[in-house]
């Protein structure tokens, strides 16, 4: 039960966070925003306190890590090929997005190197 709420909270915030995002891209579309982030900041905390104490395996938290990362921002290159326009200044060129992306894949590589390498002598 504890594991169903951590998953559909975080999967409600990954959709505002994609709302946001729409919203923002295609500033035309009239979305409520303020509501948005209510949600998505509510949801954040309800998966924290879901997932508190809640062991998940590490392997598929590192693999779901990089899984996010790269989504997200395969969301703001389909986005851009939308024809949407960030107005605040959230690019596929942006390179802070990259060194995120870059410091995710790096950080989480590492740990399932060191994890496998934990398995492999188990």
């Amino acid at each position: 039960m504890k594991q169903t709420i951590y998953v559909s909270s975080l999967l409600t915030a990954l959709f505002m966070l994609a709302l946001l995002l729409i919203a923002d891209y295609f500033a035309q579309v009239s979305v409520p925003v303020s509501i948005l982030i209510f949600v998505l900041v509510v949801s954040l905390i309800i998966s924290v306190i879901a997932g508190w104490g809640n062991t998940l395996n590490p392997m598929k938290e590192c693999y779901l890590s990089i899984s996010i990362s790269l989504g997200l921002v395969a969301f703001l290159g389909i986005l851009t090929l939308l024809g949407g326009e960030s107005t605040v200044g959230l690019r596929v060129d942006h390179p802070l997005i990259w060194l995120i992306v870059f410091t995710t894949l790096i950080s989480n590589s590492y740990k399932i190197i060191k994890l496998k390498r934990i398995e492999a002598t188990e």
